[in-house]
């Protein structure tokens, strides 16, 4: 036998109230975001680091920023803002733009975070010097090359031991020496325990030979301990006009320099 509820009509009207509630606030909450000031954006997706957005214009739609890198005494602008719109061909993601990148840099949304895909990015090798000031000595001449794989913003932090980022210092020059060409020289960024970066340098067919490790953190900041010397198949002449750039780096030690930069 039914049994009449008399309160099931009250019911229905009640969940009938609340979903219409839902469909009407629904739009308005996704208009609110996509007209999120840019600054809010920004900051959202902002990691510590040396490399800083700024002066953020728009909203999470369209918009730029301004870019800077280097610590705070030393922070130097990169030339041009880095510009997005939001677009939907193939699922809604973020499209950033800037002339230094080698093209387009797709952000798309996952169950994770934000998906980064692989991009590389060329900047002028003088803006090393923004990074400590014992490097902002040598005046860094040449270009570097930034190039990084899929990359996740989001929960978690990648497996131990992941390449983050691979920079290359190519063509390289210093003001405080006229031996050309100083060759190239490569930094792999990897992820490391405890939310650091870890640091790995190295030279690549150069007459000055570098080689160093250390840590990045929120915390602690910079931390790179290395080595410098002259390749033994340079001439005795370019290890003469290398002289001031080792005593800029550090303390002379065996038959190299040791550098500390922190």
């Amino acid at each position: 036998m039914l049994i009449d509820d008399p309160h099931a009509g009250r019911r229905r009207r009640r969940y009938a109230h609340v979903s219409w509630m839902i469909l009407a606030v629904l739009p308005v909450g996704l208009c609110a975001l996509l007209v999120m000031p840019a600054s809010w954006l920004v900051a959202a997706l902002s990691i510590p680091g040396p490399l800083l957005a700024v002066e953020a214009k728009g909203s999470l739609w369209s918009g730029s920023a301004a870019l800077a890198i280097g610590r705070a005494e030393l922070r130097r602008p990169i030339d041009e803002p880095l510009r997005w719109e939001l677009r939907f061909t193939g699922g809604p993601r973020l499209v950033a733009t800037h002339p230094a990148l080698a093209g387009e840099l797709d952000l798309a949304l996952s169950w994770r975070g934000l998906r980064a895909a692989p991009q590389s990015l060329r900047l002028p090798a003088g803006l090393l010097g923004a990074v400590h000031p014992k490097v902002n000595l040598l005046m860094p001449e040449g270009e570097l090359l930034l190039s990084w794989p899929e990359t996740v913003i989001g929960l978690g932090s990648p497996r131990q031991g992941t390449e983050l980022a691979d920079l290359r210092w190519n063509s390289a020059g210093s003001w405080l020496t006229p031996v050309r060409p100083m060759g190239a020289y490569r930094v792999v960024l990897s992820q490391g325990s405890a939310g650091q970066v870890e640091i790995g340098l190295s030279s690549l067919g150069s007459p000055v030979l570098l080689q160093g490790k250390g840590s990045y953190s929120a915390d602690q900041g910079l931390r790179l301990d290395g080595t410098a010397r002259a390749d033994p198949a340079t001439t005795r002449e370019a290890r003469v006009e290398l002289r001031t750039l080792f005593e800029v780096l550090g303390a002379s030690a065996a038959n190299h320099y040791r550098f500390s930069l922190q």
